[in-house]
């Protein structure tokens, strides 16, 4: 299901959807990033606006969880072959616990911000895993400043009052 309990916040980012889509794109001061995924998941799939929400939601989830495990499985090929083996019952351990602090910690926090209606604010995890990917991953200069600036630009148009934590 996709629950909305506390307030009015859920609905009005039903109307902003809708805004940002017909008459006004600069809908929520621009941050119309997860308003733009779910009108077109509404376009290309066929679904209500309370379906698309859901599903751009889940996908936002599942977006931030498959960037921190992209990190550790780059991390993990980019080691010695003598390495990997010990490297590769960290990463199980890791994940695991990762897995464990999801379930416990993250998830019911997920599930308050989502039930409150905080759905766009959720989506603006994605440019920060991406920044800190490109900070940990990329080494060459001039890509890695391309890159980190048009992860701050994505962060922008997604949530932006998460800019002040990625510039720090």
């Amino acid at each position: 299901g996709f629950p909305n309990l506390d307030g009015w916040d859920g609905g009005t980012h039903v109307a902003t959807k809708d805004l940002f889509a017909t008459v006004m794109p600069g809908a929520y001061s621009g941050q119309v990033a997860y308003h733009a995924f779910a009108w077109w998941l509404e376009k290309l799939l066929g679904l209500n606006s309370f379906q698309s929400f859901a599903v751009a939601f889940y996908v936002g989830l599942a977006g931030t969880v498959a960037f921190f495990s992209a990190l550790m499985l780059v991390t993990l090929r980019s080691e010695a072959p003598e390495r990997r083996a010990s490297l590769a019952a960290g990463v199980g351990v890791s994940v695991i616990a990762t897995l464990g602090a999801f379930w416990l910690v993250w998830l019911p926090l997920f599930h308050y911000n989502q039930a409150a209606g905080y759905y766009a604010h959720l989506f603006g995890l994605w440019p920060l895993a991406m920044i800190w990917a490109v900070d940990a991953l990329v080494r060459p200069q001039l890509l890695r400043v391309v890159l980190l600036l048009s992860g701050l630009l994505l962060l922008r148009y997604t949530y932006a009052l998460n800019l002040a934590d990625a510039l720090v």
